[in-house]
């Protein structure tokens, strides 16, 4: 143990938390989602995610996100990669999280939001392929244990 020290002062911990989901379903394929012209990086792939809200838990946010992107209920929430990104602002540091999640429904037909023009269902094989940002890529090859 280490010696208390009556001059320590905490340093205050600031990041935000970024969240993405690969969705399966029940043939184990994995949804996709091109992003709008309205988003950055307009017309590349995507997975669905976004930021942890204020309130959110980390299931809630994921659950809440893939209802709002598009129109997906999911379970079996499961992380599979996490980074701490600190590639914008010096001061601003994001923990990204990747999750594998599945599709409540049988037969899932997602509704997308103004963020995304598009989707695909894709099998694994095809997934890896797919050119997408680092973190993004390296999530997907970690839900299919690569």
């Amino acid at each position: 143990m280490s010696v208390y020290d009556p001059n320590y002062k905490s340093n205050p911990i600031i990041a935000k938390i970024g969240q993405k989901i690969l969705i399966f379903n029940k043939d184990g394929e994995v949804l996709l989602l091109k992003r709008s012209e309205k988003c950055t990086r307009p017309h590349e792939w995507d997975l669905i995610g976004g930021g942890l809200d204020v309130g959110d838990t980390p299931e809630g946010g994921i659950e809440r996100e893939a209802m709002e992107e598009c129109q997906l209920r999911v379970k079996n929430i499961v992380p599979v990669h996490i980074h701490l990104d600190n590639s914008g602002d010096e001061a601003e540091y994001v923990l990204l999280i990747g999750y594998k999640v599945e599709t409540v429904d049988e037969n899932p037909t997602p509704v997308l939001s103004w963020e995304h023009e598009s989707y695909e269902w894709f099998s694994p094989e095809e997934a890896t392929k797919i050119k997408l940002p680092v973190f993004h890529a390296t999530t997907v090859l970690k839900a299919f244990g690569r």
